[in-house]
């Protein structure tokens, strides 16, 4: 059990650690690549918040039935990771509480973020426990 909060030097440890190359690595910013993904990982300690995203595709690709379907997910079959829209793009992205973020919530952002981007149009899955009682199984 972790006592003390979670700091930007934890993050570039793990970052170092778990990534197979690191493009950049300039805290609060990691650009790095996890299963031949790239990655980036922010974090804003005033605001007590870091999140592992993933470009997934250009927003002008989908239509309503891809965002419909993107809802869904977000809510049963992606569970910690979600599909978000920022910039013209579709993110792959995970957040979490800086200061009790753990490694192992880490690893598992990694895990997640890769596996949700690598299931778009597909199942739509982070690859983690189906959380259920949603529309994702109706498809």
């Amino acid at each position: 059990m972790r006592l003390e909060a979670t700091t930007s030097a934890d993050l570039d440890a793990w970052v170092i650690r778990h990534a197979e190359r690191v493009l950049q690595r300039h805290s609060p910013v990691w650009i790095f690549t996890v299963k031949g993904e790239d990655l980036i990982c922010i974090c804003d300690s005033s605001a007590d918040r870091m999140r592992v995203m993933a470009q997934v595709v250009k927003v002008d690709r989908l239509d309503s039935s891809i965002r419909e379907r993107m809802l869904q997910a977000n809510f049963d079959t992606c569970l910690d990771a979600r599909y978000a829209i920022a910039h013209d793009m579709v993110w792959s992205v995970f957040l979490h509480p800086l200061s009790s973020l753990i490694e192992r919530d880490f690893l598992s952002a990694l895990r997640q973020v890769t596996e949700a981007k690598r299931t778009f149009g597909l199942t739509y899955s982070s690859g983690e426990v189906v959380f259920g009682g949603g529309d994702s199984t109706a498809d």
